[in-house]
């Protein structure tokens, strides 16, 4: 599914899909819309830039000027997606502090929750992993849909699903 916003964690910028490329929106009303050219894999705000993934670069733009906020990324293989500050591709890549991490654990999904830390699910199975050590917690529950963090990491919510319609 193609992403077509996202909001700032303040909610004061919306960045949105458009046919030229992205729109950065102050939602204040404060200052024009800003306009970021070019195609664009997937895109996501993360503190105060949005970060666009292109087919082997990852680039960031500060929020309120749309200028280049770090130094632009360059990946070895392209990604798919950005799911949280996790790039899903070939080879999956963890973005913290404007560097690349690789997440080499062998799990079907692997979802972000806070700093180094990851959940990784195969089947039942569930394991928070801080990268570069092992994990942290394990667990099993059946029908894993998704891991979220709450409360700046300190809990975690599972959505899981028993049957074909329940969630």
């Amino acid at each position: 599914m193609t992403r077509l916003l996202s909001l700032s964690r303040t909610g004061r910028f919306v960045v949105t899909r458009s046919t030229t490329g992205l729109d950065v929106v102050d939602a204040l009303g404060t200052a024009p819309r800003l306009a970021l050219p070019g195609p664009a894999i997937d895109f996501r705000c993360l503190g105060d830039a949005v970060w666009i993934l292109g087919d082997h670069r990852l680039e960031g733009f500060t929020l309120a000027t749309t200028r280049i906020a770090k130094s632009v990324l360059e990946l070895a293989t392209p990604g798919r997606a950005l799911v949280g500050n996790l790039i899903d591709g070939t080879r999956r890549m963890l973005l913290l502090d404007s560097q690349l991490h690789a997440v080499e654990l062998e799990a079907e999904q692997i979802f972000p929750l806070t700093g180094r830390r990851v959940a990784a699910v195969t089947g039942d199975r569930l394991e928070i992993v801080e990268l570069g050590r092992k994990p942290v917690a394990r667990t099993r529950i059946a029908g894993i849909a998704g891991v979220y963090p709450l409360f700046g990491g300190r809990l975690v919510a599972v959505l899981s699903h028993a049957g074909d319609t329940d969630v």
